[in-house]
Protein backbone atom coordinates (compact mmCIF):
# COMPACT_ATOMS: atom_id res chain seq x y z
CA UNK A 1 0.00 0.00 0.00
CA UNK A 2 1.22 3.16 -0.59
CA UNK A 3 0.78 6.11 1.64
CA UNK A 4 3.55 8.34 0.82
CA UNK A 5 6.84 8.30 -0.99
CA UNK A 6 8.67 7.96 2.20
CA UNK A 7 6.97 4.87 2.67
CA UNK A 8 8.52 2.90 -0.41
CA UNK A 9 12.24 4.01 -0.86
CA UNK A 10 13.91 1.57 -1.91
CA UNK A 11 16.15 -0.23 -4.93
CA UNK A 12 15.35 2.06 -7.69
CA UNK A 13 14.11 -0.59 -10.23
CA UNK A 14 17.12 -1.52 -13.01
CA UNK A 15 16.06 -2.61 -16.30
CA UNK A 16 18.17 -2.56 -19.34
CA UNK A 17 16.80 0.19 -22.45
CA UNK A 18 13.98 -1.08 -24.71
CA UNK A 19 13.28 -1.13 -28.26
CA UNK A 20 10.61 1.09 -30.04
CA UNK A 21 7.35 -0.90 -30.21
CA UNK A 22 5.81 -3.62 -27.72
CA UNK A 23 6.79 -6.62 -29.10
CA UNK A 24 10.42 -6.84 -28.80
CA UNK A 25 11.27 -6.54 -24.75
CA UNK A 26 13.87 -8.02 -23.58
CA UNK A 27 13.76 -10.82 -20.89
CA UNK A 28 14.48 -8.59 -18.46
CA UNK A 29 11.63 -6.67 -18.99
CA UNK A 30 9.30 -9.14 -19.62
CA UNK A 31 10.05 -10.47 -16.28
CA UNK A 32 9.14 -7.38 -14.46
CA UNK A 33 6.04 -6.90 -16.84
CA UNK A 34 4.61 -10.33 -15.34
CA UNK A 35 5.95 -10.16 -11.62
CA UNK A 36 5.06 -6.63 -10.97
CA UNK A 37 1.83 -4.42 -11.21
CA UNK A 38 2.56 -2.05 -14.12
CA UNK A 39 1.43 1.61 -13.93
CA UNK A 40 0.98 3.21 -17.35
CA UNK A 41 2.16 6.81 -17.47
CA UNK A 42 0.93 8.61 -20.93
CA UNK A 43 4.05 11.78 -21.94
CA UNK A 44 2.09 14.45 -22.91
CA UNK A 45 -0.19 15.93 -20.47
CA UNK A 46 0.98 13.59 -17.71
CA UNK A 47 4.64 13.64 -18.03
CA UNK A 48 5.86 16.70 -20.46
CA UNK A 49 3.92 19.60 -21.14
CA UNK A 50 2.97 19.52 -24.54
CA UNK A 51 1.27 22.57 -24.90
CA UNK A 52 3.15 24.75 -27.39
CA UNK A 53 3.40 21.57 -29.30
CA UNK A 54 -0.74 20.70 -29.40
CA UNK A 55 -1.41 24.98 -30.06
CA UNK A 56 1.07 25.06 -33.53
CA UNK A 57 -0.51 21.59 -34.59
CA UNK A 58 -3.98 22.32 -33.86
CA UNK A 59 -3.42 25.51 -35.91
CA UNK A 60 -1.72 23.74 -38.87
CA UNK A 61 -4.75 20.97 -39.16
CA UNK A 62 -7.57 24.17 -39.01
CA UNK A 63 -5.50 25.80 -41.77
CA UNK A 64 -5.03 22.67 -43.90
CA UNK A 65 -8.37 20.79 -43.33
CA UNK A 66 -10.89 23.72 -42.68
CA UNK A 67 -14.23 22.91 -41.30
CA UNK A 68 -13.21 19.31 -41.76
CA UNK A 69 -10.45 19.43 -38.98
CA UNK A 70 -12.39 16.40 -37.12
CA UNK A 71 -11.10 14.04 -39.73
CA UNK A 72 -8.78 10.99 -39.37
CA UNK A 73 -5.28 12.60 -39.86
CA UNK A 74 -3.05 11.02 -42.24
CA UNK A 75 0.90 9.75 -41.98
CA UNK A 76 1.91 13.68 -43.37
CA UNK A 77 0.11 14.89 -40.82
CA UNK A 78 1.57 13.20 -37.92
CA UNK A 79 5.17 13.48 -39.48
CA UNK A 80 4.58 17.16 -39.41
CA UNK A 81 3.81 17.05 -35.59
CA UNK A 82 6.81 14.57 -34.65
CA UNK A 83 8.67 17.48 -36.11
CA UNK A 84 7.53 20.23 -34.00
CA UNK A 85 10.08 21.95 -32.23
CA UNK A 86 9.22 23.69 -29.28
CA UNK A 87 9.58 23.61 -25.03
CA UNK A 88 8.45 20.29 -23.60
CA UNK A 89 8.84 21.67 -19.61
CA UNK A 90 8.38 18.70 -17.55
CA UNK A 91 5.28 18.62 -15.55
CA UNK A 92 6.61 18.40 -11.94
CA UNK A 93 3.86 16.43 -10.15
CA UNK A 94 3.70 13.53 -12.97
CA UNK A 95 7.67 13.51 -12.24
CA UNK A 96 6.46 13.33 -8.18
CA UNK A 97 4.23 10.53 -9.37
CA UNK A 98 7.02 8.50 -11.64
CA UNK A 99 9.34 8.35 -8.94
CA UNK A 100 7.11 7.23 -6.57
CA UNK A 101 6.98 3.87 -8.60
CA UNK A 102 10.30 4.53 -9.57
CA UNK A 103 11.06 3.55 -5.66
CA UNK A 104 8.45 0.71 -5.49
CA UNK A 105 9.63 -2.85 -5.48
CA UNK A 106 6.26 -3.92 -6.40
CA UNK A 107 5.67 -1.50 -9.51
CA UNK A 108 6.92 -1.39 -12.49
CA UNK A 109 6.28 1.98 -14.44
CA UNK A 110 5.89 1.90 -18.26
CA UNK A 111 4.97 4.78 -20.51
CA UNK A 112 2.47 4.31 -23.38
CA UNK A 113 2.02 7.39 -25.80
CA UNK A 114 1.07 8.72 -29.15
CA UNK A 115 4.20 9.87 -30.15
CA UNK A 116 4.97 7.71 -32.89
CA UNK A 117 7.99 5.45 -32.74
CA UNK A 118 9.83 7.85 -34.96
CA UNK A 119 10.07 9.99 -31.75
CA UNK A 120 11.81 7.45 -29.80
CA UNK A 121 15.42 8.88 -29.67
CA UNK A 122 14.15 11.71 -28.76
CA UNK A 123 11.70 11.58 -26.42
CA UNK A 124 14.38 9.36 -24.57
CA UNK A 125 17.25 12.47 -24.27
CA UNK A 126 14.13 13.86 -23.29
CA UNK A 127 13.20 11.30 -20.30
CA UNK A 128 16.68 11.26 -19.16
CA UNK A 129 17.31 15.23 -19.05
CA UNK A 130 14.20 16.29 -17.50
CA UNK A 131 12.93 13.46 -15.55
CA UNK A 132 16.21 11.73 -15.23
CA UNK A 133 15.12 8.20 -16.09
CA UNK A 134 17.56 6.77 -18.11
CA UNK A 135 16.19 3.07 -18.99
CA UNK A 136 12.61 3.83 -19.67
CA UNK A 137 10.16 1.37 -21.66
CA UNK A 138 8.47 3.37 -24.10
CA UNK A 139 5.38 1.88 -26.12
CA UNK A 140 5.03 3.94 -29.05
CA UNK A 141 2.36 4.53 -31.64
CA UNK A 142 3.42 2.42 -34.31
CA UNK A 143 4.62 4.11 -38.14
CA UNK A 144 1.27 2.86 -39.81
CA UNK A 145 -1.03 3.44 -37.23
CA UNK A 146 -3.28 6.55 -37.42
CA UNK A 147 -5.75 6.05 -35.07
CA UNK A 148 -7.06 7.63 -32.41
CA UNK A 149 -5.14 8.18 -29.34
CA UNK A 150 -7.91 6.43 -27.49
CA UNK A 151 -7.68 3.64 -30.37
CA UNK A 152 -3.95 3.33 -29.83
CA UNK A 153 -4.08 3.28 -26.16
CA UNK A 154 -6.73 0.21 -26.45
CA UNK A 155 -4.41 -1.72 -28.75
CA UNK A 156 -1.78 -1.89 -26.60
CA UNK A 157 -3.48 -2.19 -23.44
CA UNK A 158 -5.19 -5.19 -25.40
CA UNK A 159 -1.39 -6.19 -25.94
CA UNK A 160 -0.36 -5.87 -22.55
CA UNK A 161 -2.92 -7.63 -21.31
CA UNK A 162 -2.60 -10.78 -24.04
CA UNK A 163 1.11 -11.13 -22.54
CA UNK A 164 0.41 -11.55 -19.06
CA UNK A 165 1.26 -8.07 -17.45
CA UNK A 166 -1.38 -6.66 -14.64
CA UNK A 167 -2.00 -3.17 -15.52
CA UNK A 168 -3.02 -1.93 -11.56
CA UNK A 169 -3.01 1.66 -12.97
CA UNK A 170 -3.11 3.92 -15.79
CA UNK A 171 -2.50 7.50 -16.04
CA UNK A 172 -3.61 9.77 -18.83
CA UNK A 173 -4.68 13.03 -19.50
CA UNK A 174 -7.87 11.67 -22.02
CA UNK A 175 -10.90 11.25 -20.09
CA UNK A 176 -11.33 8.33 -22.56
CA UNK A 177 -8.98 6.30 -20.90
CA UNK A 178 -11.16 5.63 -18.15
CA UNK A 179 -12.89 3.31 -20.71
CA UNK A 180 -10.33 0.39 -19.90
CA UNK A 181 -11.08 -2.61 -17.87
CA UNK A 182 -8.30 -1.01 -15.20
CA UNK A 183 -8.06 1.31 -12.80
CA UNK A 184 -7.45 4.84 -14.02
CA UNK A 185 -6.19 8.21 -13.42
CA UNK A 186 -7.56 11.03 -15.45
CA UNK A 187 -5.77 14.02 -15.17
CA UNK A 188 -6.46 17.56 -15.60
CA UNK A 189 -5.16 21.27 -16.55
CA UNK A 190 -4.64 21.86 -13.12
CA UNK A 191 -2.33 18.58 -12.45
CA UNK A 192 0.63 20.61 -12.07
CA UNK A 193 -0.18 22.54 -8.88
CA UNK A 194 -1.84 19.75 -6.92
CA UNK A 195 -0.85 17.18 -4.79
CA UNK A 196 -1.00 13.71 -6.76
CA UNK A 197 -0.76 11.15 -4.13
CA UNK A 198 -3.98 11.07 -2.78
CA UNK A 199 -6.07 8.09 -4.57
CA UNK A 200 -3.49 5.85 -4.12
CA UNK A 201 -4.00 3.87 -1.48
CA UNK A 202 -4.37 -0.17 -1.79
CA UNK A 203 -1.76 -0.07 -4.72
Amino acid sequence: MINSISDIRGALIQTSPNQSGFNRPDQNVNDLLRSRCVVVFDIDGVLANNSFRGTIFQEYIVKKYGNDAHRKLGDDDWNYYDRIACPEPPIQSGRILLDVFRNSPNHYPICVTGRSSRTSLRTRIWMGKNLNWNDPYIIHRSLNDHGSNYEVKEKIFKELHESGASVCLWIDDNPEISKLSCPTMIVTPDYDIIEPLSGLDGL
